[in-house]
Formats: C-alpha cells, structure tokens, sequence
C-alpha cells in the first residue's frame, strides 16, 4: 500500500487520518475539475513510484497546462503509457553526464542527484538515484523503446569511477 498513493491516501482517510485534498486522475478534465474545486498550486504525483520522483508541483495556468501538454494522463495524441527509469548511484567521480540537449524522443522529465565533479557515494538504499526519468509513448511497444533508447544514451554519456 505504501507504494500506491492513491490507496494509501484511501486507507489514511478511512483510518481518520486528515490529508490534503486528492483525486485519482484519468483525463485532463479531472486535473480542471480538481483545480476549479481546490485551486492553485497543486501537487501532482505517480500513483506508483518512490521517493519524489515523478512529483509535479503546478504553481500557474501556464505550468498546468504544460504538464497537461507533455506528462498529463491524457495529450494531443490520446491516452498515453508512462515509464520511469531509475539509475541507482554507484561510488566514484562524477567525470560527465549525456547532454540534456540531446535527450531522446518521449522523456518528459529527467532529474540527476549529482553534478559533475562531484564524488558520489554507492547508494545507501533502494531509492538512492543518480538519474530518473519519466518517458511517455503512445503505446507500450513505444514506450518501452524508448526506455531502452534512454538508457542507451544515458548509459554512453555516463562517466562515473
């Protein structure tokens, strides 16, 4: 339950637990309804995942309909498949990154948690990254495509030792 927002959310409220407002999003429309309810900013996060990663915090208009544009659950192309990459931290020097210029088609967010020239630590648990991503397709065949081709890249533009 711990890795599912959503049902922990729905346990901590039957549990009488007091959270923030919530609402399991399916179309851009529930994202508008909930916004016309509760207002601005909002944080939108996975059902599924750990840590923060994935977690949008929407300030503006401008910033909803950005993500609504290229991570929301639905886009100009219909309902989409999201994935996310997550690169563990292993010890060594930071010596080079992949380009974020040069991203590959479909990655709608890329966070590192080093920079360059930095000594990074071997990962102390499970949720240590040095890298995550959120890729989206049309389909899974796409998505998962370019998962691999986002790893590709990551993994060639990566110098750590």
């Amino acid at each position: 339950m711990y890795r599912d927002e959503w049902a922990m959310k729905r346990a901590a409220v039957r549990a009488g637990i007091q959270v923030a407002h919530h609402a399991l999003l399916r179309s851009a429309a529930d994202l508008d309804s909930f916004v016309d309810r509760h207002g601005l900013p909002v944080v939108v996060e996975p059902r599924r995942g750990a840590l923060s990663v994935g977690v949008s915090v929407l300030r503006t208009r401008e910033e909803l309909d950005g993500w609504l544009r290229t991570a929301g659950p639905t886009g100009p192309a219909g309902e989409r498949l999201a994935g996310q990459p997550l690169f563990t931290k292993r010890p060594g020097v930071l010596r080079s990154l992949p380009d974020p210029a040069t991203l590959p088609e479909g990655v709608v967010k890329y966070t590192t948690y080093a920079e360059v020239g930095e000594t990074v630590p071997d990962a102390s648990h499970s949720g240590d990254f040095l890298a995550a991503f959120v890729i989206t397709g049309a389909d899974r065949a796409e998505t998962e495509a370019r998962i691999r081709a986002t790893e590709s890249w990551f993994r060639a533009g990566l110098d750590i030792g």
